[in-house]
C-alpha cells in the first residue's frame, strides 16, 4: 500500500542536481533506493516524504538549473495527502531537523538558513554526513512516536480491566444445585498481563553503505576525547568486519614503508589529517554595518577563499574512498544493516 510513486517530472529535477548539489542529489537517491522499507516517497514536480501512514515533510527544489541551486524541506504539503495517511510533520519540524543543522555547522558555515514559514533551505556545499544523519532521523524519529502511540492505545484499551482474582472460599461447596451431566464447574481464573515490547531504533534496519564506513574512518580520527575516540574505534572495527576490509591505523602498517600498498595507506591518512585541518576563517558573517572594515573584507574574499576550503575538503574524502577501493574492490558494492553492526560490537 506504501511505496515509492516516482514522476518523471521529479527525476528530471532531481537529476539536475547531480552536478551542482551532488550530496543533495545523493541524498535524494539514497531516500528512494537505500532508504528503511518504513521510508517512501509520492512525488509531482517535487517530492513528498512518508513513514508508513504518515507524512513528514515536503522535499522541493530552489534555483534548479543556477549555480547555487538547492533543496527546502518543508512541514507543509502540497496538495493532497495520500489516502490513508495524516500529517506527522511535527515529529521532525522544527527541533529534529535544527538540531541536526546546528550539529554539523550548518548556519555558520552558511549552507543552511530558516525561512518565514518554518522550512529549511540547505545548499551547497552541505555535506554529504548532514545528509546521511538526517536521512536517520527520517527513519528512526517516528518509531519513538509510533511506540507512545500504540502504547497509549493499549493503556486506554486496559485501563479498567483488572485480572480477575479467584476469590479464597470457606464454604463447602452446594450439593443442591450440582452442575449439569458432562460440564464442569467453572473456575475464576486470574487473566496474564498485557506486555507490550518495546520498538528499538534499529527495528526499522537502517541500511549502512560505503559512505557510511568512511564517515566511520573520518569521525575516529577526529574524536579528540579518550573515550569517545574508544567507543568509535569499537564502532569502527565492528563496520570493518561487515564490510569485510581493514585499514591498518597509522603507525600499524607492517612490511616496507615503499610497498604499493603501503604507499597507499600513508596517503589515505594523509587526506584524512588534512581534512580535519581544513576550517574556513569565513565561518559566520559579521553583524557589523556594511560600511566596516570587516564587512569590506567578507564581501571581497569569502567566496574566493570559503569556496576553495570546501571543495579540498570534499577532494580529501574522496581520494580516501578511492584509495579504499584500489586496496579492498567492491567494497562499495557492500550493504549493510545497522543492528548487525550492533550485534558486531556486543
Amino acid at each position: 500500500m506504501f511505496g515509492n510513486r516516482i514522476s518523471k517530472a521529479y527525476v528530471s529535477r532531481r537529476d539536475l542536481l547531480r552536478s551542482t548539489f551532488p550530496y543533495g542529489h545523493q541524498f535524494l537517491l539514497d531516500l528512494e533506493e537505500r532508504s528503511a522499507p518504513v521510508v517512501w516517497l509520492s512525488t509531482g514536480k517535487n517530492a513528498h516524504v512518508y513513514w508508513e501512514d504518515g507524512f513528514l515533510l515536503q522535499i522541493r527544489f530552489v534555483g534548479i538549473g543556477e549555480a547555487n541551486t538547492g533543496i527546502r524541506l518543508s512541514p507543509g504539503h502540497t496538495g493532497n495527502l495520500v489516502e490513508g495517511t495524516e500529517n506527522r510533520c511535527g515529529l521532525l519540524f522544527p527541533e529534529e531537523i535544527d538540531e541536526l543543522i546546528q550539529q554539523h555547522d550548518g548556519y555558520l558555515y552558511r549552507w543552511a538558513s530558516r525561512v518565514d514559514d518554518g522550512s529549511f533551505e540547505l545548499r551547497h556545499p552541505a555535506p554529504g554526513k548532514f545528509f546521511r544523519d538526517l536521512q536517520a532521523r527520517i527513519e528512526r524519529v517516528p518509531v519513538r512516536e509510533r511506540a507512545e502511540r500504540l502504547a497509549a492505545t493499549l493503556a486506554e484499551e486496559f485501563k479498567d480491566e483488572e485480572p480477575a482474582q479467584a476469590a479464597p472460599s470457606t464454604a463447602a461447596p452446594s450439593l443442591t444445585t450440582p452442575p449439569a451431566s458432562g460440564e464442569r464447574p467453572a473456575i475464576a481464573r486470574p487473566r496474564a498481563s498485557v506486555r507490550v515490547k518495546a520498538l528499538r531504533p534499529s527495528d526499522t534496519n537502517r541500511l549502512l553503505t560505503f559512505e557510511h564506513l568512511v564517515d566511520a574512518y573520518f569521525d575516529w580520527a577526529r574524536a579528540d576525547d579518550e573515550e569517545r575516540k574508544a567507543e568509535l574505534a569499537h564502532r569502527l572495527a565492528a563496520m570493518e568486519s561487515l564490510f569485510l576490509c581493514r585499514l591498518p591505523r597509522p603507525g600499524q602498517m607492517r612490511g616496507p614503508k615503499s610497498s604499493d600498498r603501503a604507499q597507499v595507506i600513508a596517503l589515505a591518512w594523509r587526506c584524512v589529517d588534512l581534512e580535519n585541518s581544513l576550517r574556513s576563517p569565513f565561518v559566520k558573517p559579521p553583524r557589523s554595518p556594511k560600511t566596516s572594515m570587516i564587512t569590506e573584507l567578507w564581501e571581497d574574499h569569502s567566496l574566493a577563499l570559503g569556496t576553495p576550503i570546501e571543495a579540498l575538503r570534499r577532494s580529501c574524502r574522496e581520494t580516501f574512498m578511492s584509495s579504499l577501493l584500489c586496496l579492498f574492490p567492491g567494497v562499495e558494492e557492500t550493504i549493510v544493516a545497522e543492528v548487525d553492526v550492533e550485534s558486531a560490537m556486543s
